[in-house]
């Protein structure tokens, strides 16, 4: 587990695929339908989790996010890792209840150090759905976000923001 001020990152296993369905199945999720598609009910999603789990080949890091009273929170996620290039993509679901109240953004450094510091990792990335309003208003420095647009994945396109972090070099 990785420990935060006011949040766990408790790595996914088998038996708490289904708590994280339960954030999927929420409003917010529409913005990950690139990847889990509008449709997918919840014995594709418990496949997709339970193979990328028990895979050997899997480059995929889930986990469950709780409070400190190990309450979910939400699902985050390094998938991608690419181990040669020493990089990966990450992404971060709040349960809609959570949304607004700084959660994201301590998920998101968390992740971040854990590229950096145990997968020591040189960059990672995220994309941010262009749909997703709430979340681009709260962006800071939008200006170091890159647009892609016209994205076609399974006949559906997708626009986003694309954001980079690269691993701060050590004096």
């Amino acid at each position: 587990m990785i420990y935060g001020r006011k949040i766990i990152l408790k790595p996914l296993f088998e038996e708490n695929i289904s708590k994280v369905i339960e954030v999927l199945k929420g409003e917010s999720s529409k913005y990950l339908s690139e990847k889990f598609g509008a449709n997918m009910d919840e014995d594709k999603l418990y496949n997709y989790f339970y193979n990328n789990l028990t895979s050997v080949k899997s480059n995929n890091i889930y986990f469950l996010v709780l409070t400190k009273s190990y309450k979910t929170l939400g699902y985050a996620s390094i998938e991608n890792i690419n181990w040669v290039n020493g990089n990966a993509e990450y992404s971060i679901l709040i349960s809609e209840n959570r949304l607004g109240l700084g959660y994201g953004s301590l998920v998101g450094q968390m992740i971040i150090n854990f590229c950096f510091q145990e997968l020591n990792l040189i960059k990672v990335y995220s994309k941010i759905c262009l749909d997703n309003n709430r979340l681009i208003s709260q962006l800071r420095n939008k200006e170091e976000y890159q647009t892609i647009n016209n994205v076609v994945i399974n006949d559906k396109k997708y626009s986003y923001y694309y954001n980079e972090v690269i691993r701060p070099k050590i004096l």
